[in-house]
């Protein structure tokens, strides 16, 4: 009897309560497993600077993100960790609150949980889950909105207080004043409430409280002029003047300096606008599979038919989201769509509810069963997701690129060097410096884009600090703008270069001494095997030093083959070197990233050096000499795809069209489909070009015009890039031949053919010939 007692004194846990522990227990060891752990490129460089140092990010500022990163980087010795793991915790409750939204929709646990694991399992939201970044939060103030506002629509009947709605106020403004893109799926917010209690528009006096918690909520902004008035990092002097000039701070937390870009492609490009559109399918790919789809079609037509208000909110704060994201010009499509994504899951949600029929038995039965149908290929879907993302996630981790390459850039800093930088590298560098104490001689100087080409603005500030007499380091390279200069650029061991106003000194006490005479022209007189073992696809990098022995032709094109014992070569690489510029026993060095054939086995094979200018410059006779040995290892994917392999994952898969007629004037369109083999750690542009007689079009892009770069991409990420070409008016009748490169957006180098017919033509794809014919 006692114990009768104490169980039915006990309170009593729902079920739910346990589902949604679990759900946020699980995903949050699913994203600690593949949080990156450690500094990170770019913005999320920044956040882990800024929010460690107390200071300002770009605009708008994240006042709050920057409070609650510092508060909470403060418990941990590692800070770039630290806020990588904050992010993977607001993702675990986000999830958690898309499951108590759907929950509150449909009655339903396991609908929730289900649409709430669709999300956490697809690839943004995912990778955010993972780095440090402001879009986790914007996902969180969205998934708190929808819900306050679900329960709210659902208490009205029984409960008239106004405490939802001020509580609604408060987190909407919380999310306003992080990031304005809220706005967007806010106005469908409102809407929602006035289409729920129409009495509110007669009823002003009931704004009050909400208003005040609005500003309340805004208080938080005055962090920027406060912290700014007193020199917060990277506040760049702007922020001392806030405080005398409101209008500037208004102009930081708006994000005017943006205005440009946003609906770019309504203002400026109209023309690609229909192009943006028609990315929709593969974005949603990349994120989702067309099973979520069809899902979210089944959810919003249920959703429509019984709680239209909610239709409106949830699918219109999607479509007016999406649509702004789309017109808006910048790299980051896909996490912008972040909001959109979680009101997406909700709707998935909405539609996975067992409805409960009033109808007869059989009726009921077959509800039941296309219910319990349902939520069983959201299952699927989730497995197919988690199966596709984890390796992908789990091989970023092991990983740290980012940190790699930017110690390494640090350690080849000659002394007291200047390190002019881009945004992508500048941030970590600075986090390296500021935070744990890396190399404080070096000054690393972010080169941004001003009203001039970019490569003009990079030998200005070259032309700058060369007269100071400290050595100068770009990580950037422009090959035609610097190679038309009056600089010499000599290659690190790493992909930067030291710039110098003469041949800069060489110091060859790294190198392998080596004696190699090309018809006493130059001498190959050392060699350093920077990767002396890579993956069959990834390049092995050599450093080669050359001493001009007479003087020298023009242009000399020196090369690295990699060949197997049969002396057939299985990876190859190229300079095209200004060699006139040097005089009489000036020493240079040249980079050469040589990659493995992917159907080359594991093994040791030679590496062999050569040059040529009209001909080959021989050496004892010999086109190519021996200089070097490297072991090339099993390849380094996650799936096998098939198609053209490029170098570091790239596969070219197949182009929508491969020739036909064309006259002068027509514009040709191309769909170019990539897909990766594994993680992409650089960001690539892809180039295609036209070429008829006496005439070359060109288009250069970030894939997907600029929605999906391949720094976001996974293994298995299917791209589909658009590419337009216009025939110039005046071209001639004849035959036009349409190529692809595929390049390094910082080095300009391009990505290896693996192939071994194509790789002696050069390095362009042949994507057909179109017959230009006259009008």
């Amino acid at each position: 009897m006692v114990s009768d007692a104490r169980e039915r004194s006990a309170p009593y846990i729902r079920p739910s309560v346990y589902a949604d522990g679990l759900l946020g227990l699980a995903f949050c060891l699913i994203y600690l497993s593949t949080c990156l752990p450690s500094v990170l490129p770019a913005d999320n460089g920044e956040f882990q600077l800024v929010t460690w140092k107390l200071g300002i990010a770009h605009p708008p500022g994240y006042a709050l993100y920057t409070i609650v990163g510092w508060l909470f980087t403060r418990f941990f010795t590692s800070p770039a960790f630290a806020l990588n793991l904050l992010s993977a915790i607001l993702a675990a409750i986000t999830l958690v609150i898309v499951s108590r939204a759907v929950r509150a929709l449909t009655q339903s646990t396991r609908a929730g949980v289900l649409a709430a694991a669709l999300l956490g399992t697809s690839t943004t939201f995912w990778a955010q889950a993972t780095t440090a970044n402001i879009r986790m939060p914007t996902a969180l103030f969205t998934a708190l909105c929808v819900s306050l506002l679900v329960a709210w629509s659902r208490r009205r009947a029984v409960d008239q207080s106004p405490r939802p709605l001020v509580i609604f106020s408060f987190v909407l403004s919380l999310g306003l004043g992080h990031h304005l893109s809220l706005a967007f799926p806010a106005l469908f917010f409102i809407l929602f409430i006035l289409l729920n209690d129409r009495a509110l528009i007669k009823q002003p006096r009931r704004w009050i409280a909400p208003l005040i918690v609005l500003a309340l909520g805004l208080s938080v902004l005055v962090y920027l002029p406060l912290r700014g008035a007193t020199g917060g990092t990277l506040a760049d002097g702007e922020a001392t003047t806030y405080l005398a000039q409101p209008d500037k701070l208004l102009d930081y937390v708006l994000g005017r300096g943006f205005e440009g870009d946003f609906f770019y492609f309504i203002n400026t490009r109209p023309d690609l606008l229909l192009d943006r559109v028609a990315l929709l399918p593969t974005l949603f790919n990349f994120q989702f599979n067309w099973l979520v789809f069809g899902l979210f079609l089944i959810g919003a037509i249920r959703l429509i038919r019984r709680e239209w208000k909610l239709a409106v909110m949830l699918i219109g704060g999607m479509a007016l989201h999406t649509f702004v994201a789309l017109t808006y010009r910048a790299p980051q499509t896909v996490e912008y769509l972040l909001p959109a994504y979680v009101l997406m899951a909700i709707v998935v949600g909405a539609g996975l509810g067992v409805v409960r029929s009033q109808k007869s038995a059989v009726s009921r039965t077959l509800d039941y069963a296309g219910g319990w149908l349902l939520n069983s290929l959201a299952g699927l879907a989730i497995v197919a997701l988690f199966i596709t993302h984890f390796p992908s996630f789990q091989w970023l981790r092991a990983n740290d690129d980012t940190r790699a390459y930017t110690e390494a850039l640090l350690d080849a800093a000659p002394p007291n060097a200047i390190l002019l930088s881009n945004w992508h590298w500048a941030t970590p560098l600075w986090y390296l410096q500021q935070v744990e104490g890396q190399r404080p001689d070096v000054e690393v100087e972010y080169v941004f884009p001003r009203d001039e080409p970019l490569a003009q603005s990079w030998l200005k500030r070259i032309a700058a600090h060369l007269p100071t007499g400290r050595p100068v380091i770009v990580d950037m390279f422009f090959r035609d703008a610097f190679n038309a200069s009056p600089y010499f650029f000599t290659p690190l061991s790493t992909n930067a270069w030291q710039v110098c106003a003469a041949a800069c000194d060489v110091s060859l006490a790294a190198f392998v001494p080596q004696d190699i005479n090309f018809e006493n022209k130059f001498r190959l007189i050392g060699r350093q095997l920077l990767t002396p073992a890579a993956p069959a696809g990834e390049p092995l990098t050599l450093l080669v030093a050359y001493r001009v022995d007479a003087p020298p032709d023009p242009v000399t094109a020196f090369f690295a083959h990699l060949v197997n014992p049969d002396g057939r070569v299985i990876g190859q690489a190229d300079q095209i070197v200004p060699t006139g510029r040097y005089q009489v026993g000036a020493v240079f060095t040249q980079r050469f990233a040589v990659t493995p054939l992917v159907s080359v086995p594991p093994g040791e094979y030679q590496l062999l050096a050569g040059a040529y200018t009209s001909a080959p410059l021989t050496a004892a006779g010999n086109e190519r000499v021996p200089i070097a040995t490297a072991r090339v290892t099993a390849p380094d994917r996650l799936i096998d795809p098939g198609g053209l392999y490029l170098s570091s994952g790239v596969v070219y898969v197949a182009s929508s069209a491969s020739g036909g007629e064309a006259q002068p004037g027509a514009e040709v369109t191309l769909n170019l489909n990539f897909i990766a083999t594994r993680p992409i750690l650089r960001d690539y542009v892809v180039s295609v070009q036209m070429t008829g007689a006496g005439w070359r079009v060109t288009d250069d892009s970030v894939p997907a015009l600029g929605a999906l770069p391949t720094l976001k991409w996974l293994a298995g990420s299917l791209i589909t890039d658009r590419h337009a070409l216009i025939i110039p008016a005046d071209a001639a009748p004849g035959p036009a031949t349409i190529s692809v490169i595929v390049y390094d957006a910082f080095t300009q180098e391009p990505l290896a053919l693996l192939d071994a017919e194509l790789i002696k033509r050069g390095q362009s794809i042949p994507i057909g010939t179109w017959d230009v014919v006259a009008r």
